[in-house]
């Protein structure tokens, strides 16, 4: 029996410790190339839509550079790739900013307090939980920098969900930015300490002032060697033994042939078409031709009992709608709040 596809669950270790259980399709080639980038240009930005696997992404990078080198046995990294895993070990600092419900100020620096408290206790070091949270990651970082004697890697996952969740709301917006510029704006003094940052999120809002030197940040989401990246191609779905079972049980499920579903699932999930070699194209705009179509996650999640989650008595589930769309891209206050918004 084939391992499935782990549902809600974002832990490289965890699907690594436990392959038999979980299938995880191998981005290892990927993710080295983008390790590698951003330890040559420090401070790298990376966009997808909600439910594409930001997460795990930010957790194997992780592993990585904390030198779990166990963690990519039987991976293209740990067969064919090239790392020097002595010297590219650093220590990481790992802000996972899916904070939501926060209303207040005081709300969210209680929050971003326990937040760098556990960051603080995980690494074994100290700090003051009576300062700013600002004031906290920067006494922690230093800290870590003294105990380790290296700059640490700093990765922020979901950067901009404190703002998302309060578009529309805006005397809570305005505290929110107001203490997230303050926490973020900590990073950009703290060159000693810090090796390199890695941020991801749904969108980039470029006039919200969050960083000082935001435009210093790379944008790379649209970088033609990350297209697959995250999500999975119609290549995964044919070579990857437990994917290419998954489409077969479905297909026989629904009375089709195995390529007639994959056509289906191409026409009905293939939510981002990023570029290939230089053909321009917005993040979220489809083109005609040259693109890599990829499948969310969630798309070929199956089901117990009814094989793939998209097809359910001959038909396909609006899931992409359900768990990926941003309401806070269809206000009409997002303007008002913060100014022109862009796509990343």
């Amino acid at each position: 029996m084939y391992p499935t596809l782990p549902n809600g669950i974002a832990d490289f270790r965890l699907l690594r410790t436990e392959a038999d259980r979980y299938l995880y399709v191998d981005k290892t080639e990927d993710v080295a190339a983008l390790a590698a980038h951003l330890l040559h240009d420090p401070q790298l930005f990376f966009a997808r839509p909600r439910r594409f696997g930001k997460t795990l992404l930010v957790s194997t990078l992780e592993a990585l550079f904390t030198g779990e080198k166990t963690l990519f046995e039987d991976t293209w990294l740990g067969r064919r790739g090239h790392w020097d895993w002595g010297y590219r070990q650093y220590p990481v600092l790992r802000l996972q900013m899916d904070i939501r419900d926060m209303r207040t100020r005081e709300e969210l620096a209680n929050e971003l307090r326990g937040l760098v408290t556990d960051l603080a206790q995980t690494a074994g070091i100290a700090v003051e939980t009576d300062r700013s949270p600002s004031r906290m990651l920067s006494r922690a970082l230093r800290a870590l920098h003294k105990a380790r004697g290296r700059k640490a890697v700093v990765l922020i996952d979901e950067y901009d969900t404190p703002i998302t969740d309060n578009i529309g709301r805006p005397e809570a917006l305005a505290d929110v930015l107001s203490m997230m510029r303050a926490f973020y704006g900590t990073l950009k003094r703290q060159d000693e300490c810090i090796r390199c940052i890695f941020m991801t999120g749904i969108t980039r809002f470029s006039q919200a002032g969050l960083f000082s030197g935001a435009n210093h940040f790379r944008d790379v989401s649209l970088f033609p060697e990350y297209n697959s990246l995250l999500g999975f191609t119609q290549a995964d779905l044919r070579n990857t033994p437990a994917l290419a079972t998954d489409v077969a049980q479905c297909a026989r499920n629904v009375g089709c042939t195995d390529e007639e579903l994959r056509e289906a699932l191409r026409r009905y999930y293939d939510t981002i078409r990023l570029p290939s070699g230089k053909l321009p194209s917005s993040f979220f705009r489809g083109i005609a031709g040259g693109a890599a179509p990829l499948l969310r996650r969630l798309s070929i999640q199956p089901e117990a009992g009814s094989g793939m989650q998209p097809v359910f008595a001959g038909g396909m589930s609006g899931c992409v709608a359900q768990t990926g769309s941003v309401q806070a891209l269809e206000s009409r206050r997002v303007a008002q709040c913060l100014g022109p918004v862009r796509d990343a």
